[in-house]
């Protein structure tokens, strides 16, 4: 691309990183991803932003915010990674934190609402997908806790980072099961489709 059409591509990224951060998450990836090419953008990389300007122009997004009671105000995760299996690039990833009912851990429809998303590259190359996914699983964690940390500042008296998020279980450990209280009553939920975790 000239400097004049690099100018207005990076013009084109920066309106979808605002975009995606005020409520369309998902242009959150295609701004990750098209941001990427930078400092050496293609012809194919402009054409991939403008095919992403239109999509987005012709669907419209509605995000519903639940009105759910703090007794039953639980914390979903969902994380997703891609995996670039050459090893030679930092592969992407991207997460969702949102909050949910009690419903959803036993299976059941519940209602969602969309807290925070990020789409970004890794901070490193790996050469395996189970790597990709912990990486982003860690990343995507520290997100939830800190957004959980907030929102117990906010409606607890007294809360200071560190503290415990949730209430402490006063079951005994065991092998996890369905039967097990806290596995119908989660605090928090993260939900990912790591395939190579499943198959080891």
């Amino acid at each position: 691309l000239t400097e004049e059409e690099q100018t207005q591509l990076r013009g084109s990224v920066a309106g979808l990183n605002w975009a995606a951060r005020q409520g369309r998450p998902d242009a959150a990836a295609a701004a990750s991803v098209i941001a990427s090419a930078f400092p050496t953008p293609t012809a194919t990389d402009a054409k991939s932003a403008n095919n992403t300007i239109a999509r987005l122009k012709e669907q419209e997004v509605v995000i519903k915010i639940w009105a759910i009671s703090e007794r039953d105000l639980r914390r979903l995760l969902i994380v997703d990674s891609a995996f670039d299996t050459s090893g030679q690039n930092k592969s992407q990833h991207g997460w969702i934190v949102a909050y949910t009912t009690p419903a959803l851990a036993r299976g059941l429809e519940a209602p969602v609402s969309l807290v925070c998303w990020k789409s970004r590259r890794l901070r490193r190359k790996s050469s395996s997908s189970l790597l990709c996914e912990a990486l982003s699983g860690s990343k995507a964690m520290a997100s939830l806790l800190q957004i959980a940390n907030l929102d117990a500042a906010l409606r607890i008296t007294g809360h200071r980072h560190g503290k415990p998020l949730t209430h402490l279980a006063l079951e005994a450990p065991t092998v996890l099961t369905k039967q097990a209280r806290t596995n119908l009553d989660r605090e928090a939920q993260m939900v990912m489709d790591a395939k190579a975790l499943y198959d080891a």
